[in-house]
């Protein structure tokens, strides 16, 4: 009887093999795929709009995407400029050998038209569920659309579910890939991963506020909003303003809140509003060059979102890094420039501002009230039209363009000071 056994022993693992994968492709992946079949679109034209697009990220080789990786990246900027689309949310993690996944989708949309205003980078995307997790807690939405090929998209779209978003997806299949069968192998087993992912409780847990989240912190938003509206009332300017410029001087450690108000003459509808102290901001002179450096950026920015689940409380994240810093960053071969610049509440800051909770909740009220991605936020060393540059700055180790970067923060200093200035 044992002889038997041992004789035959192969063909049942082999039976025992087939009979689990059809378990699993029964229990797991079959239910995946039914239920996220009608959340699918192939083409662009039957998408309904959303406001952000969440791109996936994918293998990068040196100084370029896979084809894979270019495939979605070639949807996601057709999803912007038709319009499907108003912002887009790039995630990936970093590359053995080249560009951050992040950093090279990022220079790659702009490079085709996408402004880098529009964009979101999230460097932090090691995987599909932190990529969506990581939205999930920045985004001011919770009906995305996801870019990713077409065998990954169930497993995306179940993630998305359970981390509460109420998501579509676009397939980003452009050609035929080289390895698509081995791909499509291993997703099977990334679907039962997914599985043990929504059911673990540390990830439960770290959902656990952002399933519901449409009046979380309204309360304090509702009384920043009063404070900004008596205190609008008190100087005679019109609530909300049609947008706002803040300008942060690091050697003065404030941020001056100007408004523009309509009706008035161009060279007088720019009124200075308020000045806010800053109570943390790390680093030193200089632009930020790279993730870690915990450097405040120098340069001219704007609001990409508004993040009420932030861990400060509240903030208005930066689009760091913009279309120069990109430049600069690719012409020295600097892969990594970091990210997540916040101006956020409480009085700690790795990198970002900190301004305090009743500050922020003004902040936010009036950007959210606003069009704020048409403000303005100018970072600044000094005051580079009334002030000298301080002894430390003159000694300080600095990039060679930047000369060019200061040239550009005067010349948006001085559109300020002469009430033109003009929409981002």
């Amino acid at each position: 009887m044992g002889t038997i056994i041992n004789k035959h022993w192969p063909y049942s693992l082999l039976l025992l093999g087939l009979l689990s994968v059809a378990v699993v492709f029964g229990v797991v992946v079959y239910p995946q795929d039914r239920d996220t079949k009608d959340r699918i679109f192939y083409r662009v034209e039957d998408l309904p709009q959303r406001e952000w697009g969440i791109v996936l990220g994918a293998k990068v080789t040196g100084e370029s995407p896979s084809p894979m990786l270019e495939d979605r990246l070639l949807t996601a900027a057709e999803l912007f400029t038709s319009g499907k689309v108003h912002r887009l949310f790039l995630s990936g993690g970093p590359s053995d050998k080249g560009l951050h996944e992040v950093t090279l989708m990022a220079a790659w949309l702009v490079g085709h038209g996408v402004p880098s205003a529009a964009l979101v980078q999230d460097p932090d995307g090691l995987r599909t569920m932190n990529s969506l997790l990581n939205a999930r807690e920045q985004l001011d939405t919770i009906a995305p659309i996801i870019v990713t090929q077409h065998f990954h998209l169930p497993r995306a779209l179940y993630l998305a579910k359970h981390v509460g978003f109420d998501a579509i997806g676009m397939v980003a299949d452009h050609r035929t890939y080289l390895d698509e069968y081995f791909y499509r192998l291993r997703e099977m087993f990334a679907q039962v991963k997914a599985v043990m992912d929504v059911a673990a409780p540390a990830i439960r847990d770290r959902i656990g506020d952002y399933l519901f989240p449409a009046d979380h912190k309204r309360a304090e938003i509702d009384a920043g909003r009063e404070r900004m509206r008596h205190r609008f009332s008190e100087l005679g300017l019109k609530y909300p303003p049609t947008r706002a410029y803040l300008l942060y001087v690091k050697n003065k450690q404030q941020l001056a809140v100007y408004v523009e108000q309509e009706g008035r003459p161009a060279t007088s509808k720019w009124k200075f509003f308020h000045t806010y102290p800053v109570f943390a901001a790390s680093g030193t002179w200089g632009p930020k060059l790279r993730e870690g450096d915990l450097q405040v950026p120098e340069g001219v920015y704007q609001i990409s979102f508004l993040n009420r689940q932030s861990r400060f409380h509240l903030a208005l994240r930066l689009n760091y890094p913009n279309t120069f810093d990109l430049e600069m960053g690719n012409r020295d071969g600097r892969r990594n420039l970091g990210g997540d610049i916040m101006i956020h509440g409480s009085n700690v800051s790795a990198g970002c501002l900190a301004i305090g909770n009743p500050a922020i909740e003004e902040l936010f009220a009036l950007a959210s009230d606003s069009d704020y991605r048409r403000w303005k936020v100018i970072l600044a060393p000094y005051d580079l039209l009334k002030g000298k540059p301080p002894m430390e700055l003159e000694k300080a180790s600095v990039p060679h363009f930047y000369p060019q970067l200061l040239g550009m923060i005067k010349s948006e200093l001085s559109r300020l000071e002469n009430g033109v200035l003009t929409a981002p």
